[in-house]
C-alpha cells in the first residue's frame, strides 16, 4: 500500500486536474466500479480527487481516505436514485413485454390515466418540483435555487406533495 509519502515523492501530470498518482485512478475506479456503471464511477473518481485537493487538513492516508470517499459519494448517488424508474422505462416495460396479458395492460393505462389526473389537480410549484426531481433527477439544493425556496422547503414540499398523492390514490381505490 502506498503512503502520503508516496504522493510527494511521485511527479504529478499537469495535464491531468486534480492530480493523483497514476496507479491510484484505476484502482479507484475498479474499486468504485463495484457500486456503479463505468461513467458514473468516473465522475465519482472525479469527485473524489477534487475533494482531496480542496481538502484544507492534512490527510494520513490519502488513499485511505479517496477510497472512504469514493465510496460515500458512490452510495449517496446509489440512493439518490434507488426509488425511481424513469417514467418511459415502466410505461415501456409493462406495455412492450409479449406476456403482459391484455388485462394488466388496461389496468396499467387506467393507473397512468389516475396519476395524470391527480397530478393535474395539483398546484404548478408543486408539478413543477415532482418534475425537477422524477425527470430532472434534481437535488433539493438545485430544486431550490431554480425556485427561489430554500431546500428544507423543498423536501418538505415533495414529502407533503407526495402523501398528498398517495392519500388521494387511495382514497380513489388505486394501490399507489
Amino acid at each position: 500500500m502506498n503512503s502520503s509519502a508516496d504522493v510527494e515523492e511521485k511527479p504529478q501530470d499537469p495535464k491531468s486536474s486534480p492530480a493523483l498518482p497514476e496507479d491510484w485512478r484505476p484502482r479507484l475506479h475498479r474499486y468504485v466500479c463495484q457500486y456503479l456503471d463505468d461513467a458514473g464511477a468516473e465522475d465519482v473518481v472525479q469527485e473524489s480527487a477534487i475533494r482531496l485537493e480542496k481538502e484544507k487538513n492534512p490527510v494520513r492516508h490519502p488513499l485511505a481516505w479517496l477510497h472512504r470517499t469514493a465510496r460515500n459519494l458512490a452510495l449517496n448517488e446509489i440512493r439518490r436514485h434507488r426509488h425511481t424508474v424513469p417514467f418511459d422505462e415502466s410505461v415501456r416495460a409493462d406495455n412492450d413485454d409479449p406476456s403482459t396479458r391484455p388485462d394488466q395492460r388496461l389496468e396499467h393505462l387506467e393507473r397512468l390515466e389516475r396519476l395524470e389526473s391527480l397530478l393535474a389537480g395539483l398546484g404548478d410549484r408543486e408539478r413543477e418540483l415532482l418534475r425537477l426531481k422524477f425527470e430532472e433527477g434534481a437535488s433539493y439544493k438545485e430544486m431550490g435555487k431554480r425556485m427561489k425556496l430554500s431546500a428544507s422547503n423543498v423536501g418538505f414540499i415533495l414529502c407533503r406533495t407526495l402523501q398528498q398523492l398517495h392519500a388521494e390514490a387511495q382514497n380513489e381505490g388505486g394501490s399507489q
